[in-house]
């Protein structure tokens, strides 16, 4: 028996259990991107279909899990460069914070240092002017103290002269005994002028204390007011150069306990011990210099002195000196009552 060739079929494609046709790959592919391009469409245009449509194609769980994974991994990428970015600023802003902190510190130390490096200019240059007044100060008691040594020392020079001549009209008058009264007048009127041409050129001062003459030995009531208004009057007709006054006090009168504007605080005066080793301060001494010439019968206004109130005593003994070149020292001693 002769077996009946068969016919050669093409193969159907295999279905499903339902009877479906199996989509290929591509296929599925081509339809995944096809649908992914409506929905992004859609999503755009028509929410509501959008939404309809997704619902719908979530049932297909293979769409579904393919679209979770893409979103899935946006979320991810999204998260990871969000979370890094926010880390680099906190990051930068941390940084900027510490060197913020540190720009801060360094301009507050500066400005600390330039107050400091101001108040030390402020004080050199106020030590600076005080040390240049003090050299002005001493410069003119010096320039003044020379000018009457010089003036001094020329009037020392002449003495000579006036001596032989007063010399020889006491021997005239020794030896020429006057005979008559008119004689013995012109011999003193000789030996007079003679006295007179000597003691010419010096001039004399008087020193008023709140505008009363003093003598020495006074005492001055300060009851009402501890200020000293010195005036000098110069009472020859020759000018004055370098007028000076000199206060002198007991050594518990110091600096502290006086208001001396204008006046130059000098050192101590000393005793010298009787082995001539060593010396004792007994005094305080303030000087006050006229800055111009005191012509004769002429006023000049001392600065004012004042004792303060943290000087405790009931009364102080003291010396005022006046004096100028080529005149003898008028010293007066005078007690003060407070």
């Amino acid at each position: 028996m002769v077996d009946e060739p068969k016919n050669e079929q093409t193969p159907e494609p295999t279905k499903n259990n339902l009877g479906e046709r199996k989509p290929d790959t591509s296929e599925a592919v081509k339809s995944w991107i096809s649908q992914t391009h409506h929905l992004g469409r859609i999503a755009f245009t028509d929410w509501g279909e959008f939404s309809k449509t997704l619902r719908k194609e979530f049932l297909n769980l293979r769409y579904g899990l393919v679209l979770g994974v893409i979103v899935f991994f946006a979320w991810a990428a999204w998260y990871g460069t969000h979370h890094h970015y926010e880390k680099r600023i906190v990051s930068i802003l941390a940084d900027q914070s510490v060197s913020n902190a540190f720009l801060l510190g360094r301009i507050e130390q500066n400005t600390k240092n330039i107050a400091r490096f101001e108040k030390t200019i402020e004080e050199i240059q106020a030590e600076s002017n005080a040390t240049v007044q003090r050299k002005d100060v001493e410069i003119q008691r010096l320039t003044t103290e020379n000018a009457s040594k010089e003036q001094q020392l020329a009037f020392i020079h002449t003495l000579p002269e006036k001596s032989m001549s007063l010399y020889s009209n006491l021997v005239s008058l020794s030896a020429n005994y006057p005979t008559n009264q008119q004689q013995f007048e012109a011999m003193t009127e000789a030996l007079t002028n003679m006295l007179s041409e000597m003691a010419a050129g010096t001039p004399s001062f008087k020193l008023s204390i709140n505008e009363t003459f003093i003598t020495n030995g006074a005492t001055i009531q300060l009851d009402q007011s501890r200020t000293l208004q010195l005036q000098v009057l110069n009472a020859s007709t020759v000018t004055g150069e370098g007028v000076t006054v000199c206060f002198v006090t007991p050594l518990d009168l110091t600096e502290t306990n006086l208001v001396s504007d204008g006046w130059t605080f000098m050192p101590k005066s000393r005793t010298v011990a009787a082995n001539g080793i060593g010396s004792t301060p007994v005094a305080n001494c303030w000087r006050c210099f006229a800055d111009r010439p005191l012509p004769g019968s002429s006023f000049w206004d001392v600065n004012r002195l004042q004792i303060s109130t943290n000087y405790t005593w009931k009364a102080v003994r003291l010396e005022f000196q006046v004096y100028a070149n080529k005149s003898k020292v008028q010293s007066y001693h005078v007690v003060l009552v407070f």
